[in-house]
Parts: C-alpha cells; sequence; structure tokens
C-alpha cells in the first residue's frame, strides 16, 4: 500500500467481444460493459499501466536531425489518432472462496473465477453440488448416491476427522465411482464436487477475455482484450496468495469520468494451507493406463509455491484498432515447489535417476459448503534431485520441484470436452 495512495479501485468485467470494440464507431468502448465487479486485491501493483506503441523511423534520419516516433495506431473517421497502450498489469490478491453464493452466485462471477476461465477449460458439477454416498467401498472407490452427479476428471472432497481430503473422478460409467488419489479413509456420507479448471484443448474452449477499469484521484484507465499470462500461487505464511500478470491488448485513459468502487468481498473463506493434506501416488504412475487408482503418501509440506504460465499468441485482424482479434493459449506450463523438513518416501533419488512420475494433489484448504482449493498433476516430474538438501535455515529442509508430465490418459473415458486426461488440473470447492 505504501506509496500509492492515489489509486483507489481495479474493476474486471467480461467482454462479450474480445477488445470491446463498439460495431457501431469501430472504436473500443469499454465504459459500456455491463457487470463491472471492484477486485479485492493490494493496490500497490496497480498503476497507471502501458506504452505508447511507436516506430521510431530510424531511416528517416537526415544528417543530424531526428524525426519524433510515429505512434503506432490507427486514426478514426475523423482522421484523429485513436490514442492506445499496450502492456501488463499486476494482481495481487489472497485467493477468496465463493462460500454460500449471497455474493458471488458461482465462480464464474467471481474475479478469480473470471481470470482462470479466461485460459482454461472450466468444468462445472454435471448436476448438484453434493452427493449424499452410499457406502464407502474402499478408499478409492465409492458408492453414488445419484451417478449422474459425477463426470471423469473432476475434483471431489470431503473432510475426515476435520481434515480436507481431496480427489479426482477417473471412473464414473459404472455402479460405483472409482477416484485418485486415494483418501485417507473410505468416504461416506457427503461427497462435495467442485468447479474444475484444466488445460484448454482446443481455442474455443477457453472462456472470454477479460476488461479492467483502474480508477483513482482525478483518472481512470481501461484496458481490453486482456488474459492472464502468469500466476505465482503461495503460502504466506499459510495463507495462500495469488500474483497475476496480465497481458492488456488496448489501454487508453477516461481521466473525465474518474470515480471510485469499494472492493467486493465475498462471503467465502481465504483459503489456508491448513486442516488439508498433501499426497503423493505412493507407486509411480503409469502415465498411459486406465483407469488409475492411487494409493497415497502424506507430505509434511513446510512450505509451498506453484507456478503456472501461459503462452498467449496473438491472432490477428485489421478490422479493428487493436490489430488483435483474440490472444490464443499456445502452451502451458505448471510447476510446484514443495519444502518439507520431512524426507518423503516415495520421492527418492532413484526416482528423480529413472524419471518416474508420481501424482501429486496440494490441498490449500479446508473443505466446507463453498470452501476448497486443490492442486493436481497426475503425472508429475522430479524437475531436481531430491538428495539436495537446503541448509539455509535453522532445520534441513527437502525440495521437491514437480512439474506436470505425461501422457496422461489414466481417466477412463477423458475427452477433449472433460476434464479426464488432462495432464493438470486445480478443483475449487462448492
Amino acid at each position: 500500500m505504501s506509496g500509492t495512495p492515489h489509486i483507489k479501485s481495479l474493476n474486471v468485467a467480461i467482454e462479450t467481444t474480445f477488445g470491446s470494440v463498439d460495431v457501431a464507431t469501430g472504436l473500443v468502448d469499454a465504459s459500456a460493459i455491463i457487470g463491472y465487479v471492484s477486485i479485492e486485491c493490494e493496490r500497490a501493483p496497480i498503476l497507471v499501466i502501458g506504452e505508447t506503441p511507436v516506430n521510431e523511423r530510424p531511416d528517416t534520419r537526415t544528417e543530424f536531425y531526428v524525426h519524433a516516433p510515429e505512434p503506432d495506431t490507427a486514426c478514426d473517421t475523423s482522421g484523429n489518432p485513436i490514442p492506445r497502450r499496450t502492456g501488463q498489469l499486476t494482481i495481487d490478491m489472497v485467493h477468496r472462496m465463493v462460500g454460500s453464493a449471497t455474493t458471488f452466485a458461482d465462480y464464474a462471477a467471481m474475479p478469480i473465477g473470471m481470470l482462470f476461465n479466461s485460459v482454461f477449460r472450466s468444468t462445472v458439477p454435471p448436476g448438484a453440488l453434493t452427493d449424499t454416498i452410499g457406502a464407502g467401498v474402499s478408499v478409492t472407490e465409492f458408492t453414488p448416491g445419484i451417478l449422474g452427479n459425477f463426470a471423469d476428471g473432476i475434483m471431489i472432497c470431503q473432510a475426515q476427522d476435520g481434515v480436507g481430503e481431496y480427489s479426482y473422478v477417473t471412473d464414473a460409467s459404472g455402479a460405483n465411482v472409482i477416484m485418485s488419489p486415494a483418501m485417507a479413509n473410505a468416504p461416506t456420507g457427503t461427497m462435495r464436487i467442485g468447479t474444475t479448471f484444466t488445460p484448454a484443448t482446443q481455442f474455443n474452449q477457453l472462456g472470454p477475455s477479460l476488461a479492467f477499469r483502474g480508477d483513482g484521484d482525478g483518472f481512470r484507465w481501461y484496458a481490453t482484450g486482456c488474459r492472464p499470462s502468469s500466476v505465482s500461487i503461495t503460502a504466506d505464511p499459510r495463507m495462500v496468495k495469488m500474483s497475476w500478470t496480465i497481458e492488456c491488448s488496448h489501454i487508453y485513459d477516461d481521466n473525465g469520468n474518474a470515480a471510485v468502487s469499494e472492493p467486493v468481498i465475498g462471503d467465502g473463506c481465504v483459503a489456508h494451507m491448513l486442516q488439508a493434506r498433501t499426497v503423493v501416488s505412493t507407486a509411480a504412475v503409469n502415465g498411459v493406463a486406465a483407469p488409475a487408482a492411487e494409493a497415497r503418501t502424506e507430505m509434511i509440506v513446510d512450505d509451498f509455491s506453484a507456478s503456472l504460465t501461459w503462452t498467449l499468441a496473438s491472432r490477428g485482424t485489421s478490422s479493428t484498432p487493436i490489430g488483435v482479434a483474440d490472444l490464443e493459449v499456445t502452451d502451458f506450463v505448471a510447476e510446484v515447489d514443495l519444502m518439507a523438513s520431512i524426507a518423503c518416501a516415495p520421492l527418492t533419488q532413484d526416482t528423480f535417476l529413472r524419471r518416474e512420475l508420481h501424482s501429486v494433489s496440494v490441498g490449500l484448504s479446508n473443505v466446507a459448503a463453498g470452501n476448497g482449493l486443490n492442486i493436481y498433476l497426475p503425472a508429475a516430474a522430479l524437475q531436481a534431485d531430491p538428495n539436495i538438501r537446503d541448509l539455509s535455515g535453522d532445520i534441513i529442509r527437502h525440495h521437491y520441484l514437480f512439474k506436470q508430465s505425461g501422457p496422461w490418459t489414466g481417466d477412463a473415458t477423458g475427452t477433449a470436452s472433460s476434464p479426464g486426461g488432462k495432464p493438470f488440473r486445480i478443483g475449487l470447492g462448492n
């Protein structure tokens, strides 16, 4: 907060068309978007962002004279250059859940859900948000109350002995639902069914692009045609925080209409890496076996961070002043970094040297109505030798750095239209 008292609020909205170009005028008009939500975030990173794209034209020099750089922008129908900047926006925020859905109806209406949905495929529960299940057959199998409430690849969770247990459906095609990784106990009672975000395999699976509005003392700017390019998820010290980097295709000012919006704070809990288990598969994962139901080993995690990075490529167009038809995700990389003061038995030097794959499920919140957060790599590869200890602190710690790997087809009917068979998933509790 220090040093940024002029920044008042940051608002986000879903675009109906990429870049929010007015079809009547051909100009960008983000002020007409209905549904801006003021984000609960830290003000410090939110500045007047972007730089004007220019062409320096060094080849036009004559003797010792230079020409002013030429702004790289179109003119409107009156012959006036269109003000334009491009750049990145950084948003630091805590991870809050949807709660009782009174402030936000669902994750699609919530800023965190908007951000994830813009670069991931979102899969909501196919039926009810909960299911009263029958007898737990085993720690990886149970009899559903209603089979139609479950789908391959989707996150499921429940509190067992007061501790959050997370798993993912690997087969929902028979009388019983098979899941992986295993829970601590055979599940009984209420099973909560989460909203699951996975990498999109087709461009049309991405959610809509976003528009942002920054308000301050006497100034306002809009950024349109926006999608995240990365997010860093950390526990500080146990509270889960996120730092987003947003790529903005078009930024312009509207200082004459500056205003202030109070942050909209959801009624869900802020995620804490407490009362939830982090587990790895006890045995190596065969990424092409189907279905997979894995025994698990709990990890005692001292510190956690994750980095998700999307490579965005511009799809060009000449029909708008932005010159970008959309931003397409062409690559995705997930890294999960865990520090443990107690060694995890399945993760050895030999595991790294033999390039074994293990599933990793990181619990980041206890399970309750409208709450829950989990990161899941069904086939993760160690990126460094775990025999290298971290000696920087008072306690010797073991360093486990994972990256999503594969191929992974370990869900029974994972398809392009389901989260099954995807190499990375993040689940939000309903």
